[in-house]
């Protein structure tokens, strides 16, 4: 049932278990460290083998990395399936212009905006942040163009929608845009910020119209003081 439902035919299935069983030398069940490491490198190659990708994944399973490691054959394919997805994001990330170093730590900034949610981030959320954290990079008038990007997109933003904003964003940076990253994933909610305030009603009125239309006088107004 679980590899059906992560999209894998019954070869996958096979070639799969047929790598836990080649690693598994002591046919114990479960692959340790060493064991694991081999097995990932030959069914996903060897770029995924870094630490901090493994210790990621251990942490979102509930595995302490710091702790002696044993992974079953369910648990395994649970990784596999993780390191599926974050290939097909890395392919999004290469389709708007960023390479997989960037496309992964955009992707952890998104996750770190609404930790709780599954699959999207309210708009508003993105804005408040992108308000708050973007004002050593770049102009008030260029975050005006930053959030009428964002303004065309659904209420519910997706990361697809995230990494086209987060592009716009770039291309205003005139600095080094890995430290402007550094600053959006490592930015807190405020829903106090008057930022925050300013920057929903700037969201509102470009969604209103989604065109390049005037923005709400006010809010415009507000934001370029």
């Amino acid at each position: 049932q679980y590899v059906l439902s992560a999209g894998w035919t019954e070869r996958n299935f096979a070639e799969f278990r047929a790598a836990f069983q080649n690693f598994d030398e002591d046919m114990s069940e479960v692959l340790e460290r060493d064991e694991l490491m081999k097995a990932v490198e030959v069914l996903k190659g060897h770029y995924w083998q870094s630490q901090g990708n493994m210790d990621l994944m251990f942490m979102a399973l509930g595995i302490d990395p710091n702790k002696e490691i044993k992974v079953n054959f369910l648990m395994f394919l649970r990784m596999l399936q993780m390191l599926d997805e974050s290939e097909a994001r890395r392919q999004q990330g290469a389709l708007v212009g960023f390479g997989r170093d960037h496309t992964d730590t955009l992707y952890s900034a998104y996750q770190a905006l609404e930790p709780e949610s599954t699959g999207s981030v309210k708009r508003e959320t993105v804005e408040r942040c992108l308000t708050s954290s973007t004002s050593r990079w770049i102009s008030k008038l260029q975050l005006v163009e930053v959030l009428r990007v964002l303004g065309q997109e659904p209420p519910q933003v997706e990361f697809g929608a995230f990494l086209r904003t987060m592009k716009t964003l770039e291309g205003h940076v005139e600095g080094n845009f890995e430290e402007c990253l550094h600053d959006v994933l490592t930015w807190e909610d405020d829903k106090k910020d008057d930022a925050a305030t300013f920057g929903e009603d700037l969201v509102t009125s470009t969604t209103s119209n989604r065109s390049t239309g005037p923005l709400r006088r006010e809010s415009l107004l507000k934001l370029l003081n």
